[in-house]
């Protein structure tokens, strides 16, 4: 009878290997999105992350963890995986903040899911959405921004906004809420935006850059509420922004860095932070071609190779600068994140979490890694998505949603599900 025992636990052991050995080989072939001709797109709320492959292709991976429908999936609390939203493959714009996601697709519609109290779905209602449903009305859209308010441009140069207003972060002139979009001033020339929280950014065609809604030069100090779009500088040369903390940074189209807003002069070494009003330059390095902000105090940057990286007061300098003054005036240095191909696209969230879509479809992600709380991380990408493509559910990532969250210092790829 022993014999017996142990041939049998001799033979699961074998299938079991096999199985995973299988699995393995398999699953090379499933870490990597569609690629195609198209322009690829990430964003991040705080707990959850969307992508536009450049197949045109719409992706999303988290967790529900605020309590509001993120992810678009019905009632999901936790994707850790990449999973494809649907089967078109004409979308062309993503933006998401907190809990809620803006989707463009190429003919000109806007669509939007998740969290909804102050209109920002731009639905015309408070209603949250578990599933994708129509935005604002129109098929001439042809860019989207999304804070706890909406901003759109139209194909016609004009800027729309609709949502939260608490801070005056439409640029309407007011500090009232909307529940439809509203035009921004009259200006026909915005040929990009940009919004976070409750500030927004704008780009005109003469490469001049505007900012307006909440602002804060230090903490502790008072805010202003900027309700109109106010010109950042005299220069006509920028041509990228990342805003997160109210802060922000751009890119000149010399590939220099720039940074205004809470507390930058830690990064632009002014003397104190009555000049953070405007944007100095950081550093010297004139290779950034795109930039995202990521959690307090770190900016995510790309150079012209497709390389990135991230400069992180917070971090920096064993942590000492932030509540150091003899630190501040050190500068803070950029350092690489290596990743095995160029970057086509990333992204950064509130909730510490950083995503790259590389070249070859592969998505990397580090931080505080989404959908993937607790001890089940790896068990939950390797068995669970096993036993999906056998066709048995995995109840898996609903066990380790109770198990507490985990941060990973180096990127770590996704996985993701077909479709």
């Amino acid at each position: 009878m022993r014999k017996r025992t142990r041939v049998a636990t001799v033979s699961a052991g074998v299938v079991i290997s096999l199985i995973v050995l299988l699995w393995h080989f398999d699953a090379r072939r499933s870490l990597k999105l569609p690629t195609g001709k198209g322009r690829a797109v990430a964003t991040m709320g705080y707990g959850h992350g969307v992508i536009v492959a450049s197949d045109g292709s719409l992706w999303v991976w988290g967790q529900q963890d605020l309590g509001w429908p993120a992810l678009g999936m019905g009632y999901v609390e936790h994707q850790p995986f990449l999973k494809r939203l649907g089967k078109d493959r004409d979308w062309v714009d993503v933006a998401a903040d907190t809990a809620h996601t803006l989707a463009l697709k190429a003919d000109g519609t806007i669509w939007a899911w998740g969290e909804n109290h102050s209109w920002e779905l731009g639905d015309g209602t408070k209603t949250m959405r578990s599933t994708m449903v129509p935005s604002v009305p129109g098929h001439d859209w042809k860019q989207v921004a999304a804070g706890l308010h909406g901003l759109a441009l139209k194909k016609d140069g004009t800027l729309w906004a609709w949502g939260n207003n608490w801070a005056g972060s439409l640029g309407t002139g007011t500090t009232n809420n909307s529940a439809v979009p509203v035009q921004v001033g009259s200006s026909t020339n915005w040929v990009k935006v940009w919004a976070q929280g409750i500030q927004s950014a704008g780009l005109q065609s003469d490469g001049s850059l505007w900012w307006w809604g909440y602002q804060l030069l230090q903490f502790n100090n008072t805010p202003h509420f900027i309700l109109e779009p106010t010109r950042l500088s005299a220069d006509t040369n920028w041509v990228g922004v990342a805003m997160g903390f109210f802060k922000g940074f751009a890119i000149k189209s010399d590939g220099t860095l720039w940074a205004w807003g809470c507390d930058v002069d830690v990064f632009t070494g002014m003397p104190d932070s009555a000049s953070n009003s405007v944007p100095h330059q950081v550093g010297t390095n004139h290779e950034w071609r795109a930039c995202a902000f990521l959690g307090h105090g770190c900016v995510l940057l790309m150079k012209q190779d497709g390389s990135l990286w991230a400069l992180d007061d917070a971090l920096d300098q064993a942590g000492k600068r932030m509540n150091n003054p003899a630190w501040k005036m050190q500068p803070v240095t950029p350092s690489q994140i290596k990743l095995p191909a160029p970057v086509v696209a990333f992204a950064g969230s509130y909730g510490a979490t950083g995503v790259a879509l590389l070249s070859n479809g592969e998505v990397w992600t580090w931080g505080r890694v989404l959908g993937h709380p607790g001890i089940w991380l790896t068990l939950e990408r390797d068995a669970g998505l096993f036993l999906s493509r056998i066709g048995i559910r995995s109840q898996l990532g609903q066990i380790q949603g109770r198990l507490g969250g985990v941060m990973r210092s180096e990127p770590w790829q996704l996985a993701n599900v077909p479709p």
